[in-house]
């Protein structure tokens, strides 16, 4: 897998390709979700990308639980965005704190705000 620079100037070396996680918790049950990502894990995917707004947090829960459960937090980047879905007390908080109280993991080190 190639790597590059993510993220402008920052030293976050992550694979040229990353694994989008909108489908977990959706089209993808949580477990066959682990699954795929410990298979992305495998072939050299460093990045993934979640939301809030993804079947209702469980993307963002199943990938955290992946986290967790591999030991693998300091080996990924996580890319998640917020949404106007949120309250704004939790966008603050969200964004302040550089965490995600649903992926259980912190810090983040990507973090966009969208509005649907």
């Amino acid at each position: 897998m190639e790597y590059r620079r993510l993220l402008g100037q920052s030293e976050l070396s992550v694979s040229s390709m990353g694994m989008g996680c909108v489908t977990f918790g959706r089209e993808v049950d949580p477990q066959s979700s682990l699954l795929i990502m410990d298979h992305a894990f495998e072939q050299g995917i460093t990045l993934f990308d979640t939301a809030e707004a993804y079947a209702q947090w469980t993307s963002q829960r199943v990938v955290g639980e992946w986290m967790k459960t591999r030991n693998s937090r300091d080996k990924v980047v996580l890319a998640t965005k917020v949404s106007g879905l949120l309250s704004r007390h939790r966008i603050v908080k969200y964004v302040d704190c550089g965490s995600d109280p649903d992926v259980g993991m912190k810090p983040l080190q990507s973090n966009s705000l969208r509005w649907a």
